[in-house]
């Protein structure tokens, strides 16, 4: 199993394959379960800032005539707060004790300014790194697109101006230019990206006309979008990347790889079929190395990036349109 393993965020991995935050990465019991099924690393479930902030508002409401003194409330919302972050504090304290997989921590807020005190106590807590799921929804008409870039580049310099631990940032692909937000936040402080972030998705039942979610779980064809922008950055940065969102499969695995990942993130397809799958993956990744004489995954990782690639153009966008304009009738 050595050859197996791959280097991310400064971390030795003993394979490729991470635990994404889920609920199967929310307890001891399951993150035991993930780490005796042969986890490289484990992504400890979120801890979201808006549910904190929900949480505490929740309290607030429900306590009658005595809440609505702002000296009151303030000290409830900061219990609630310190309460919530404690909690995952203890987690990954209970983790690090259980698991022989590093462990890697989880912040997901919608403030800039909550950041730096979270990340602060997670890397006490003995975190291995830390990742920052950002995504700041363009709701706001007044604010331009490089205003909220430069958010994102604030963020990252903030955090690792306050901890030493490695720092991945987890990214959606709503950019007008990924590479330049990549080089941004990589001259920040990032060591590393996690591509892409897969959000909550509404959808419409026409004949209750309820609001429903759509897609809980990602579909192995989802990956198509992050195998073209780990294949097209690949020589663009130094700094790691692992893949995510449709990864279901050894076979998923070793294409991310080939395309120049040192790691993916994989969570439906534990919900889908158990950790079991880990096993499954490692087996199909170590024969199909034994197959094409690979004895490592750095012998292999970027081989068919576009760096390498001897037709590097099928990974530009235009090719699509060439390929139906290319049919016949």
């Amino acid at each position: 199993m050595g050859k197996l393993t791959t280097q991310y965020l400064g971390l030795e991995l003993k394979n490729p394959v991470i635990a994404g935050a889920s609920g199967f990465t929310g307890n001891i019991k399951s993150i035991k379960k993930l780490d005796e099924a042969g986890i490289g690393a484990i992504v400890i479930k979120s801890l979201f800032e808006e549910q904190i902030i929900f949480d505490a508002n929740k309290t607030l409401k429900s306590g009658g005539i005595v809440y609505g003194y702002d000296d009151i409330d303030d000290y409830v919302g900061f219990y609630e707060k310190k309460h919530s972050i404690s909690k995952y504090t203890e987690l990954i304290k209970e983790a690090k004790k259980t698991v022989t997989a590093p462990v890697i921590a989880s912040i997901n807020c919608a403030s800039s300014g909550q950041w730096t005190s979270f990340a602060k106590k997670v890397e006490a807590a003995g975190a291995d790194a830390l990742q920052l799921n950002m995504f700041i929804l363009p709701f706001d008409t007044k604010k331009s697109g490089q205003e909220i870039d430069d958010e994102y580049v604030k963020t990252v310099a903030m955090v690792k101006e306050l901890v030493s631990i490695p720092i991945s940032v987890k990214l959606s692909y709503h950019f007008s230019n990924i590479f330049q937000i990549i080089n941004r936040l990589g001259q920040a402080g990032a060591d590393g990206f996690v591509l892409f972030n897969r959000f909550f998705s509404p959808d419409l039942d026409i004949n209750t006309l309820e609001h429903t979610s759509a897609n809980f779980f990602s579909d192995p064809a989802e990956n198509i979008l992050t195998m073209r922008w780990i294949g097209m950055l690949y020589s663009k940065t130094t700094k790691n990347l692992a893949a995510a969102t449709g990864v279901h499969s050894g076979e998923d695995l070793i294409k991310m790889i080939l395309l120049g990942a040192d790691a993916a993130e994989v969570v439906s397809t534990l919900y889908k079929n158990k950790p079991a799958v880990i096993g499954e993956m490692l087996k199909t990744l170590e024969e199909w190395m034994d197959n094409q004489k690979f004895d490592s995954i750095s012998a292999f990782k970027g081989l068919k990036s576009q760096k390498d690639s001897l037709n590097p153009e099928v990974f530009n966008r235009v090719q699509y349109m060439k390929h139906y304009g290319e049919l016949k009738k």
